[in-house]
């Protein structure tokens, strides 16, 4: 399964790097009393070697991610 990394912010605005092999993406539209809605990633955290959800929101991007997706996306073609 394809493992995923990136730079996360927990509720306490620390930040740390995480790698985690994804199970779903989903989108909550009515959580409970409190939250917004959200997306999240849910899956296994390779380094805590526990199931853990991330909100999407606080998946930090590095100017790093930013160079590698549009290096990825320039790469990709669409025939016509």
């Amino acid at each position: 399964m394809k493992l995923w990394s990136f730079t996360y912010m927990n509720h306490k605005g620390e930040k740390e790097f995480r790698r985690v092999q994804p199970k779903s993406i989903d989108f909550i539209s009515n959580p409970t009393w409190g939250y917004q809605p959200r997306w999240l990633i849910t899956g296994a955290d390779v380094d805590k070697a526990a199931p853990r959800s991330f909100a999407r929101a606080r998946i930090v991007f590095t100017d790093e991610d930013h160079r590698e997706i549009r290096s990825n996306v320039a790469s990709v073609r669409f025939p016509i």
